[in-house]
């Protein structure tokens, strides 16, 4: 019976992280967004953004205090649009903000636009908005 709850945890591993297809990476992103998964959310992070970001912690407070108490997240993703090692994916994103004390606050069609680039690896990591080389193409 203990072996249960250890394959669980193995299997949404596997789930998530960079990914060899965009799709599959953008998709992983925005799970570990729902479970509030910064840990897994900063692997997700290019080389280039981490040593921007400086470390973990920093990251996960940073991500704590933009996502904390968020809940009930949808999307609605317009395209995946992919050009050499970039690959843009865009749409639409709906949660619920909830702060202590005060009422639950619904966020309907809020835009994102992600950039991922494709690392030695193989796989698709993420420049978090704002921090993009390239927005468009």
């Amino acid at each position: 019976m203990r072996l249960a709850p250890v394959l669980a945890v193995l299997a949404l591993a596997a789930c998530n992280g960079p990914k060899e297809s965009c799709e599959g990476s953008f998709k992983s992103y925005f799970s570990m967004i729902e479970g509030q998964d910064y840990e897994g959310m900063y692997e997700m992070l290019t080389p280039e953004f981490k040593k921007k970001v400086k470390s973990l912690e920093r990251f996960s407070a940073a991500m704590n205090e933009q996502w904390q108490g968020t809940y009930g997240f949808s999307k609605k993703v317009d395209n995946i649009a992919e050009s050499g090692n970039v690959c843009i994916a865009r749409g639409l994103m709906s949660y619920t903000w909830r702060v202590r004390g005060k009422e639950a606050e619904p966020h309907d069609d809020e835009f994102f636009a992600w950039t991922f680039r494709k690392q030695k690896d193989g796989k698709w990591h993420i420049d978090l908005p704002g921090y993009e080389r390239v927005s468009a193409f």
